[in-house]
């Protein structure tokens, strides 16, 4: 009889280290997932700071018209345009 208890103690308690084991190597992973989820977070809150901030300077009439000639060669009724290019270099070769 006491052999029976001891060999059903012993599979109960395998049965919980695994359960253990198994529980540790789950939260690992969770602990690693929260761990990117964070860095994922905290990079849009960046993205998200960089664009209000964006959106704020383009909000004055004057930015955005400078944002609009520097980026779409936008000109205004009566403005001429000039466009320089820069010379081609050429390397010299010894």
């Amino acid at each position: 009889m006491k052999i029976l208890k001891l060999f059903l103690f012993l599979i109960v308690f395998g049965i919980l280290v695994w359960g253990f084991y198994r529980l540790r190597g789950e939260r690992e992973t969770l602990v690693e997932e929260v761990k990117k989820l964070q860095e994922t977070t905290d990079s849009l809150k960046k993205e998200n700071s960089s664009l209000v901030e964006k959106i704020e300077y383009l909000k004055n009439p004057e930015n955005l018209m400078k944002e609009l000639r520097a980026q779409l060669n936008y000109k205004k009724q009566g403005e001429n345009m000039i466009i320089v290019i820069p010379p081609k270099t050429t390397s010299t070769a010894p």
